[in-house]
């Protein structure tokens, strides 16, 4: 999935929503933040965040204004919070050259969330990414799916993590 989103991005070919799948834990809100900063760096180097330009230094506080975090309140994801959406959208980015919008568990929407949801896939304005953080893309509308470039996300086999671990601190 990384070194699609890197090729992606080399190419400069980055679609407005993506919908990165796989289960819980397995890194897509990470790797979608890690996404938003690489396109967001100044000096961005294969595919990945210099660490030390303003934007950089602004993800690793925390308060990077072009990022949102959207997340089910209780149990769904609401109608206000994509409304919420659509407003900060019709903007331009405060600092950087995308507004990134991550929705975890996206396949929490509500029906009219979701709905409203279509709307600002079908026509989302320049300088704007979607990510959707699904575990079955099945739970999502059809129409919603259909509109995202579809990243999957794999655990990482526990032989790699392994010897990567051993190859560090030198156990077994």
């Amino acid at each position: 999935a990384i070194q699609f989103l890197k090729r992606a991005m080399a190419q400069e070919k980055l679609p407005h929503a993506y919908l990165f799948v796989g289960i819980p834990g397995v890194g897509k809100t990470t790797t979608a933040v890690a996404l938003a900063q690489a396109i967001n760096c100044a000096e961005a180097e294969n595919g990945e965040g210099c660490g030390k330009c303003i934007s950089c230094r602004q993800f690793a506080g925390g308060n990077f204004p072009d990022l949102q975090i959207i997340e089910p309140v209780g149990q769904f994801i609401k109608i206000e919070q994509i409304r919420e959406i659509d407003r900060g959208m019709s903007f331009k980015p405060l600092s950087g050259r995308y507004r990134v919008v991550v929705i975890r568990q996206a396949e929490m929407m509500t029906q009219e969330a979701a709905n409203a949801f279509l709307k600002t896939l079908e026509e989302p304005p320049p300088g704007n990414i979607l990510i959707l953080n699904v575990t079955e893309p099945r739970d999502l509308l059809p129409t919603i799916v259909s509109r995202c470039q579809k990243v999957g996300f794999r655990p990482i086999p526990a032989s790699l993590i392994a010897r990567t671990l051993s190859g560090k601190t030198n156990l077994d």
